[in-house]
């Protein structure tokens, strides 16, 4: 009779072990899950690169080129750059180049807004240095509507903003621009 409440007793310890060791190997997952949850993990970095290149052509089908340091996708259609060069290809063969700190680039109007400590450069001497510009490069045109300061060879220029226009070819100064001619 000893004998068989030992055995009663083993199968009700081994039912119960055995539905233990199922408890454990089912819900062991869940504790580390929870845990992953709780834990601090890095920002997700899944829509950034660096060293970008992006080479396309405007609608009369001029060539422009935007070099980034790096690049994060904000939006479906917008691309916050930083250290950025843009080259801008005249139909004379002229050249347009912009640099700004950042910028955000639109995929689907194709304009880019540069801010931080912008300059361009015109193959024809032009140098001009601004804190924001907004470029379109279907149009292949620029403006901006705050202060610019200027020079080529012969002068310095002062403006209150300035519109590149009829595809780089021609540069206005907006407000009451201040000329300097150099000696």
């Amino acid at each position: 009779m000893i004998f068989k409440r030992r055995v009663v007793l083993t199968q009700y310890l081994l039912v119960l072990l055995s539905v233990s060791l199922l408890a454990c190997i089912l819900f062991w997952p869940l504790k580390s899950m929870t845990s992953l949850k709780t834990s601090k993990l890095p920002p997700s970095t899944s829509n950034q690169a660096t060293s970008l290149c992006f080479k396309s052509v405007d609608k009369q089908n001029r060539p422009f080129v935007i070099k980034s340091k790096t690049g994060q996708q904000i939006s479906p259609q917008e691309i916050l750059l930083h250290d950025i060069e843009i080259t801008l290809h005249l139909i004379n063969g002229e050249q347009i180049k912009m640099k700004g700190d950042q910028g955000i680039y639109n995929q689907t109007s194709r304009k880019m807004n540069l801010t931080g400590q912008v300059c361009l450069e015109h193959t024809n001497g032009i140098q001009l240095t601004t804190h924001k510009a907004t470029v379109d490069l279907d149009k292949g045109t620029a403006h901006n509507n705050e202060l610019v300061e200027g020079h080529n060879k012969q002068a310095n220029i002062k403006a209150h903003g300035f519109k590149v226009l009829e595809e780089g070819q021609r540069i206005v100064f907006l407000g009451t621009p201040e000329l300097t001619a150099r000696r």
